[in-house]
């Protein structure tokens, strides 16, 4: 089994899977991307959890209210509204979902040269 293979499981193989993560990845998706999302969190302060996610080692944690601060109630509301969740419950998968994926794309301790959203195009749309 491969990255890919093992993130696609985690995602459902699909971006309406039913598990968290195949949430968090439709979420990502009506934010943009994960790519957009990245940058946001990003230019929110979360250089040092992002980075400890890529890296090899223990993930940072982030907390839903910081990840709903940064993101904005305006962003979180249009993913709440599309997929009919709380923006609590958005924030929330997005906090306690979002550093294990990164972790699992990035086994080898380096961000992916074209971005995240890449990865999660091949694995979800099956071009291996």
């Amino acid at each position: 089994m491969n990255i890919l293979d093992m993130i696609g499981g985690a995602l459902g193989g699909n971006a309406g899977g039913t598990s968290t993560y195949g949430q968090l990845f439709e979420i990502v998706q009506n934010m943009g991307g994960l790519d957009a999302v990245m940058d946001q969190l990003r230019a929110g302060g979360l250089n040092d959890q992002i980075g400890s996610w890529i890296a090899q080692g223990a993930n940072q944690a982030i907390t839903p209210e910081r990840v709903r601060a940064i993101l904005g109630d305006g962003m979180i509301g249009r993913a709440a509204q599309q997929m009919g969740l709380s923006p609590e419950r958005i924030s929330e998968i997005i906090a306690q979902q979002l550093p294990a994926v990164i972790d699992m794309m990035t086994p080898d301790g380096n961000s992916p040269g074209g971005g995240f959203g890449g990865i999660l195009g091949q694995v979800l749309g099956g071009g291996r």
